[in-house]
Protein backbone atom coordinates (compact mmCIF):
# COMPACT_ATOMS: atom_id res chain seq x y z
CA UNK A 1 0.00 0.00 0.00
CA UNK A 2 2.87 2.06 1.09
CA UNK A 3 4.31 1.75 -2.55
CA UNK A 4 1.05 3.64 -4.35
CA UNK A 5 1.85 6.77 -1.75
CA UNK A 6 4.44 8.81 -3.79
CA UNK A 7 2.25 8.45 -7.21
CA UNK A 8 -0.69 10.01 -5.59
CA UNK A 9 1.32 12.49 -4.19
CA UNK A 10 3.67 13.34 -7.41
CA UNK A 11 -0.18 13.61 -8.99
CA UNK A 12 -0.79 16.02 -6.31
CA UNK A 13 2.29 18.21 -6.80
CA UNK A 14 2.49 21.56 -8.00
CA UNK A 15 4.45 21.19 -11.73
CA UNK A 16 6.64 23.81 -10.02
CA UNK A 17 10.55 22.13 -8.76
CA UNK A 18 10.65 20.95 -5.86
CA UNK A 19 13.41 20.08 -3.51
CA UNK A 20 14.01 16.58 -2.99
CA UNK A 21 16.79 14.73 -1.30
CA UNK A 22 18.53 13.29 -4.76
CA UNK A 23 17.92 16.60 -5.94
CA UNK A 24 19.77 18.19 -3.00
CA UNK A 25 23.00 15.19 -2.77
CA UNK A 26 23.51 15.65 -6.81
CA UNK A 27 23.31 19.94 -6.75
CA UNK A 28 23.59 21.15 -3.26
CA UNK A 29 21.34 23.59 -1.63
CA UNK A 30 20.49 27.27 -3.23
CA UNK A 31 22.84 28.44 -0.22
CA UNK A 32 25.45 27.17 2.12
CA UNK A 33 23.65 26.25 5.07
CA UNK A 34 26.27 28.00 7.24
CA UNK A 35 26.00 31.01 5.68
CA UNK A 36 23.10 31.70 7.54
CA UNK A 37 25.34 32.74 10.43
CA UNK A 38 26.43 35.79 8.99
CA UNK A 39 25.14 36.17 5.47
CA UNK A 40 21.84 38.27 4.98
CA UNK A 41 19.61 35.47 5.51
CA UNK A 42 18.71 36.07 9.40
CA UNK A 43 15.47 34.59 10.10
CA UNK A 44 16.58 32.64 12.93
CA UNK A 45 17.02 33.67 16.32
CA UNK A 46 20.68 34.17 18.01
CA UNK A 47 20.23 31.22 19.89
CA UNK A 48 19.62 29.02 16.94
CA UNK A 49 22.18 30.34 14.59
CA UNK A 50 24.69 29.54 16.82
CA UNK A 51 23.88 25.73 17.65
CA UNK A 52 23.95 25.28 14.02
CA UNK A 53 26.97 26.89 14.10
CA UNK A 54 28.31 24.60 17.00
CA UNK A 55 26.85 21.43 16.27
CA UNK A 56 26.81 21.46 12.16
CA UNK A 57 24.84 18.52 10.66
CA UNK A 58 23.32 17.33 14.36
CA UNK A 59 19.48 16.79 14.47
CA UNK A 60 18.75 19.20 17.42
CA UNK A 61 20.25 22.34 16.01
CA UNK A 62 18.60 21.73 12.76
CA UNK A 63 15.17 21.06 14.45
CA UNK A 64 15.70 24.45 16.45
CA UNK A 65 16.79 26.03 13.24
CA UNK A 66 14.04 25.27 11.17
CA UNK A 67 11.61 25.91 13.90
CA UNK A 68 12.96 29.58 13.56
CA UNK A 69 12.02 29.91 10.27
CA UNK A 70 8.20 31.03 10.48
CA UNK A 71 6.57 34.72 9.74
CA UNK A 72 6.26 36.71 6.91
CA UNK A 73 9.60 36.94 5.66
CA UNK A 74 10.80 33.26 5.90
CA UNK A 75 12.47 32.19 2.52
CA UNK A 76 12.18 29.12 0.65
CA UNK A 77 15.99 29.24 -0.13
CA UNK A 78 16.49 29.37 3.49
CA UNK A 79 14.68 25.89 4.25
CA UNK A 80 16.15 24.53 1.22
CA UNK A 81 19.72 25.51 3.06
CA UNK A 82 19.02 24.21 6.27
CA UNK A 83 17.50 20.67 4.20
CA UNK A 84 20.64 20.42 2.64
CA UNK A 85 22.23 20.69 5.96
CA UNK A 86 19.74 17.74 7.25
CA UNK A 87 20.66 15.61 3.92
CA UNK A 88 24.58 15.84 4.35
CA UNK A 89 24.96 14.96 7.69
CA UNK A 90 22.11 12.16 7.40
CA UNK A 91 20.10 13.95 10.13
CA UNK A 92 16.89 13.98 7.87
CA UNK A 93 16.68 10.28 8.52
CA UNK A 94 15.38 11.04 12.21
CA UNK A 95 11.45 11.55 12.39
CA UNK A 96 11.80 14.91 13.72
CA UNK A 97 14.23 16.51 11.90
CA UNK A 98 11.89 15.32 8.38
CA UNK A 99 8.82 16.51 10.31
CA UNK A 100 10.59 19.79 10.95
CA UNK A 101 11.85 20.12 7.29
CA UNK A 102 8.38 19.07 5.86
CA UNK A 103 6.82 22.21 7.94
CA UNK A 104 9.03 24.39 7.53
CA UNK A 105 8.71 24.40 3.45
CA UNK A 106 4.61 24.27 3.87
CA UNK A 107 5.48 27.65 6.25
CA UNK A 108 7.50 29.21 3.28
CA UNK A 109 4.72 28.03 0.99
CA UNK A 110 6.33 25.28 -1.04
CA UNK A 111 3.83 22.74 -0.91
CA UNK A 112 5.57 20.62 -3.64
CA UNK A 113 8.82 20.26 -1.50
CA UNK A 114 7.08 19.74 1.48
CA UNK A 115 4.74 16.67 -0.35
CA UNK A 116 8.28 15.36 -1.62
CA UNK A 117 9.83 14.97 1.97
CA UNK A 118 6.78 13.05 2.83
CA UNK A 119 7.13 10.91 -0.36
CA UNK A 120 10.97 9.95 0.58
CA UNK A 121 9.90 8.31 3.99
CA UNK A 122 9.78 4.63 3.96
CA UNK A 123 7.31 4.39 6.38
CA UNK A 124 5.76 7.53 7.51
CA UNK A 125 4.23 7.74 10.87
CA UNK A 126 0.92 9.86 12.09
CA UNK A 127 2.72 12.55 12.86
CA UNK A 128 4.26 13.05 8.89
CA UNK A 129 0.82 12.39 7.53
CA UNK A 130 -0.74 15.02 9.91
CA UNK A 131 2.51 17.62 8.83
CA UNK A 132 1.56 16.46 5.10
CA UNK A 133 -1.83 17.12 5.28
CA UNK A 134 -1.00 20.01 6.99
CA UNK A 135 0.89 21.39 4.56
CA UNK A 136 -2.16 21.03 2.72
CA UNK A 137 -4.56 22.89 4.19
CA UNK A 138 -2.25 25.75 5.34
CA UNK A 139 -1.96 26.56 1.60
CA UNK A 140 -5.52 26.10 1.15
CA UNK A 141 -6.10 22.72 -0.75
CA UNK A 142 -8.55 21.62 1.31
CA UNK A 143 -9.82 19.07 -1.20
CA UNK A 144 -6.00 17.60 -1.67
CA UNK A 145 -6.16 17.22 2.13
CA UNK A 146 -8.90 15.49 2.05
CA UNK A 147 -7.34 12.62 -0.16
CA UNK A 148 -4.30 12.16 1.70
CA UNK A 149 -6.23 12.09 4.92
CA UNK A 150 -8.57 8.80 3.61
CA UNK A 151 -5.17 7.52 2.63
CA UNK A 152 -3.61 8.02 5.95
CA UNK A 153 -6.87 6.09 7.09
CA UNK A 154 -6.48 3.35 4.27
CA UNK A 155 -2.42 3.35 4.64
CA UNK A 156 -2.19 3.24 8.95
CA UNK A 157 -5.94 2.41 9.98
CA UNK A 158 -5.81 5.16 12.18
CA UNK A 159 -5.41 9.07 13.17
CA UNK A 160 -5.15 11.19 16.30
CA UNK A 161 -7.39 14.27 17.63
CA UNK A 162 -4.29 16.10 15.95
CA UNK A 163 -5.11 15.28 12.56
CA UNK A 164 -9.18 15.85 13.25
CA UNK A 165 -7.66 19.50 14.28
CA UNK A 166 -6.24 19.62 11.03
CA UNK A 167 -8.77 18.61 8.93
CA UNK A 168 -11.53 20.98 10.76
CA UNK A 169 -8.92 23.81 10.63
CA UNK A 170 -8.66 23.40 6.47
CA UNK A 171 -13.04 22.91 6.84
CA UNK A 172 -12.66 26.08 7.99
CA UNK A 173 -10.85 27.85 5.71
CA UNK A 174 -12.56 26.13 2.97
CA UNK A 175 -15.78 27.32 4.40
CA UNK A 176 -17.42 23.78 3.94
CA UNK A 177 -19.58 22.94 6.67
CA UNK A 178 -20.72 19.47 5.13
CA UNK A 179 -17.44 18.43 5.87
CA UNK A 180 -17.05 20.02 9.19
CA UNK A 181 -20.22 18.06 10.24
CA UNK A 182 -18.78 14.40 8.79
CA UNK A 183 -15.26 15.40 11.01
CA UNK A 184 -17.68 15.95 14.06
CA UNK A 185 -19.29 12.62 14.15
CA UNK A 186 -16.21 11.05 13.17
CA UNK A 187 -14.65 12.66 16.47
CA UNK A 188 -17.78 11.30 18.52
CA UNK A 189 -17.18 8.19 17.23
CA UNK A 190 -13.49 8.13 17.91
CA UNK A 191 -13.96 9.36 21.62
CA UNK A 192 -11.88 12.12 20.72
CA UNK A 193 -13.84 14.54 22.50
CA UNK A 194 -12.07 14.56 25.89
CA UNK A 195 -8.97 17.12 23.78
CA UNK A 196 -9.30 20.67 23.99
CA UNK A 197 -7.91 21.89 21.40
CA UNK A 198 -10.32 19.84 18.77
CA UNK A 199 -13.26 21.30 21.18
CA UNK A 200 -11.95 24.83 19.96
CA UNK A 201 -11.32 23.98 16.68
CA UNK A 202 -15.66 22.47 16.68
CA UNK A 203 -16.38 26.27 17.82
CA UNK A 204 -13.90 27.91 15.21
CA UNK A 205 -15.08 25.86 12.13
CA UNK A 206 -19.34 26.08 12.85
CA UNK A 207 -18.39 29.75 13.48
CA UNK A 208 -16.46 30.33 10.33
CA UNK A 209 -19.03 28.45 8.02
CA UNK A 210 -21.70 30.71 9.21
CA UNK A 211 -23.66 28.01 11.82
CA UNK A 212 -22.68 30.27 14.95
CA UNK A 213 -25.65 28.47 16.87
CA UNK A 214 -23.79 25.45 16.39
CA UNK A 215 -20.61 26.94 17.93
CA UNK A 216 -22.67 28.28 21.00
CA UNK A 217 -24.02 24.63 21.29
CA UNK A 218 -20.56 23.14 21.45
CA UNK A 219 -18.70 25.88 23.37
CA UNK A 220 -22.00 25.77 26.24
CA UNK A 221 -21.23 21.63 26.38
CA UNK A 222 -17.29 21.62 26.61
CA UNK A 223 -16.55 20.37 30.00
CA UNK A 224 -13.33 23.17 30.33
CA UNK A 225 -12.55 26.14 28.75
CA UNK A 226 -9.17 27.85 28.05
CA UNK A 227 -8.71 31.44 26.66
CA UNK A 228 -8.98 30.14 23.22
CA UNK A 229 -11.94 28.57 23.68
CA UNK A 230 -13.23 32.54 24.23
CA UNK A 231 -11.37 34.04 21.78
CA UNK A 232 -12.69 31.30 19.31
CA UNK A 233 -16.22 32.70 20.29
CA UNK A 234 -15.63 36.40 20.14
CA UNK A 235 -14.25 36.68 16.94
CA UNK A 236 -16.79 34.43 15.76
CA UNK A 237 -19.39 35.72 16.95
CA UNK A 238 -18.05 39.26 14.94
CA UNK A 239 -17.24 36.96 11.98
CA UNK A 240 -21.52 35.81 11.92
CA UNK A 241 -22.25 39.78 12.69
CA UNK A 242 -23.31 39.27 16.28
CA UNK A 243 -21.22 42.58 17.64
CA UNK A 244 -23.49 42.65 20.96
CA UNK A 245 -22.73 39.09 21.68
CA UNK A 246 -19.08 39.54 21.04
CA UNK A 247 -19.49 42.05 23.53
CA UNK A 248 -20.87 39.92 26.16
CA UNK A 249 -18.58 36.66 25.72
CA UNK A 250 -15.71 39.36 26.21
CA UNK A 251 -17.34 40.21 29.33
CA UNK A 252 -18.45 36.43 30.49
CA UNK A 253 -14.55 35.55 29.97
CA UNK A 254 -13.20 37.96 32.64
CA UNK A 255 -15.65 37.27 34.73
CA UNK A 256 -14.57 33.77 34.34
CA UNK A 257 -11.56 34.72 35.44
CA UNK A 258 -9.66 34.36 31.81
CA UNK A 259 -7.07 37.40 31.08
CA UNK A 260 -8.29 38.77 28.01
CA UNK A 261 -5.42 39.19 25.56
CA UNK A 262 -4.79 41.00 22.76
CA UNK A 263 -7.46 39.14 20.37
CA UNK A 264 -10.52 40.05 21.71
CA UNK A 265 -9.42 43.37 22.64
CA UNK A 266 -8.52 43.69 18.74
CA UNK A 267 -11.72 42.15 16.94
CA UNK A 268 -13.98 44.61 19.29
CA UNK A 269 -12.10 47.76 18.88
CA UNK A 270 -12.11 46.84 14.92
CA UNK A 271 -15.59 46.23 15.43
CA UNK A 272 -16.60 49.41 17.13
CA UNK A 273 -17.93 47.64 20.28
CA UNK A 274 -15.22 48.06 22.98
CA UNK A 275 -16.95 51.00 24.42
CA UNK A 276 -19.48 48.09 25.30
CA UNK A 277 -16.76 46.13 27.43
Amino acid sequence: MLRRIPRLLAALNPTTAVHSTAALIQTGSPLNPFLLISGPYHHAPADAHRLLDETPGKAGSIVRALGACRGASIQEDVVAALHCAAVKSGAVQDPPVRTSVLAAYSRARDVGSALAVFDEAAAPDVILWNAAIGALTLNRRYDDAVVLFRWMVDVLGVFDSTSMVIMLSGASRARSLEHGIVLHGIALKRCLDTVLSLWNALINMYAKCGDFYTSEVVFQRMPYRDTTSWNCMISGSIFNGFAEISACYLKEMVRSGFQADETPHTCCMLDGTWHKY
